[in-house]
């Protein structure tokens, strides 16, 4: 049996994005799929669109508001995944980036796998067509994540940016690391 990966999406305020975001799920080539939405206390329709797919199999939580990293250790500790995939109400996933991100980890729970993204800020830049090319589809595996992390977060020299999507992370790292902190004043 393949591995299950549990995606969260914090939500608050996201009626705009979140339908097409969880529609883009069910495009996944990874069949193993775990789907869990935190909404932290949207005073929009959030919450009801994300019930619409309850019954697809989607987990639908609230709590009170507390911000999107108290929402992403809340879907935590609600997720039964070997691997997590973070995603934000407003993130799109190329239909196979779960696939190929599982198939670099290889079944390994001591790595991390990374890929690279596009961002677009309109409608119209969204619906354009991508060329292959600008996909890319490059994906990074690092079994040293403790390296790969000092490293990306600028322990070493100039920090980078990786988009919380981007990442697929096996659960024992994040349980080791100890979850999402919350730095909301």
């Amino acid at each position: 049996m393949r591995d299950l990966v549990s995606v969260i999406i914090p939500i608050y305020n996201s009626a705009a994005f979140l339908q097409k975001s969880l529609e883009n799920l069910f495009q996944q080539t990874y069949p193993n799929l775990e789907i869990i939405v935190v909404d932290d206390a949207s005073v929009d329709d959030s919450y009801a669109i994300a019930k619409q797919f309850e019954s697809k199999g989607i987990k639908i939580l609230q709590q009170k508001n507390a911000g999107a990293a108290v929402a992403r250790n809340t879907g935590l500790s609600a997720a039964t995944g070997d691997y997590i995939q973070f995603l934000d109400a407003d993130d799109y996933l190329s239909p196979d980036k779960i696939e190929k991100q599982v198939a670099a980890l290889n079944g390994g729970y001591d790595k991390v796998a990374v890929c690279n993204y596009i961002s677009f800020v309109s409608d119209d830049e969204f619906n354009k067509e991508i060329k292959r090319e600008d996909q890319s589809h490059f994906i990074y595996c690092s079994d040293q994540p403790a390296e790969f992390l000092i490293n990306l977060l600028g322990g070493k020299g100039e920090s980078n940016f990786i988009q919380t999507n981007c990442w697929l992370v096996p659960r024992a790292i994040l349980d080791k690391a100890g979850g999402w902190r919350n730095y909301r004043c």
